[in-house]
């Protein structure tokens, strides 16, 4: 039996602390991944990029998990405060880490972000998001899961073949989405909630 730790909701105080912005929205995939991963959390290792200020490291680190906080410029002093905060700096480790030359392969259990795809592809460079998807998988071990909340839909991919199945019929990416049809190309299943 998998043992993913304590809901988010054990740390409501902390909530903040991990999504910083728009909490109520962001909030909602924490759970969702937490119900459908197939990992042990407290026994993974995880890698989150675009960190920033490590809110997604604190969380995994809460759930038991070992995590490498990463952003481009390496994440803030802000993210090393808050871990040593709340009693998780062992679990976590700090790297200067471009998601598109991402110096690891089948590594991690998890690889997860918030919000950094965007970027990545500003001026219509889908190109870009591409090679950080790919980099991402090739960072994954082999059934690592892509763990990613982007344009306000959380998604939860595991490399499997057999094409883009969502977890419930018909959910899947929106209408739009430019996620499903080249991410697909690493992970056939993506459910989205």
């Amino acid at each position: 039996m998998k043992n993913n730790g304590k809901r988010l909701s054990a740390w409501s105080h902390a909530r903040h602390d991990i999504v910083e912005w728009d909490v109520p929205n962001w909030s909602v995939a924490l759970d969702y991944w937490q119900e459908h991963t197939a990992c042990d959390l407290p026994s993974i290792h995880a890698l989150e990029i675009g960190s920033r200020r490590g809110g997604l490291s604190l969380w995994l680190a809460l759930c038991g998990a070992h995590v490498l906080c990463t952003d481009i410029d390496g994440p803030s002093e802000i993210a090393a405060e808050k871990h040593f905060e709340y009693g998780v700096s062992r679990q976590v480790e700090y790297a200067d880490l471009d998601a598109l030359d991402i110096p690891y392969a089948e590594a991690f259990d998890v690889v997860l972000f918030k919000s950094v795809l965007g970027g990545i592809g500003r001026g219509n460079r889908k190109d870009r998001q591409c090679r950080a998807v790919a980099e991402m998988y090739r960072a994954l071990k082999p059934g690592g899961e892509l763990w990613f909340a982007e344009n306000l839909v959380a998604h939860h991919a595991r490399p499997q073949r057999g094409g883009l199945h969502p977890a419930q019929p018909g959910r899947r990416p929106g209408p739009g989405s430019t996620l499903a049809p080249w991410i697909s190309d690493y992970f056939g299943k993506i459910s989205s909630n």
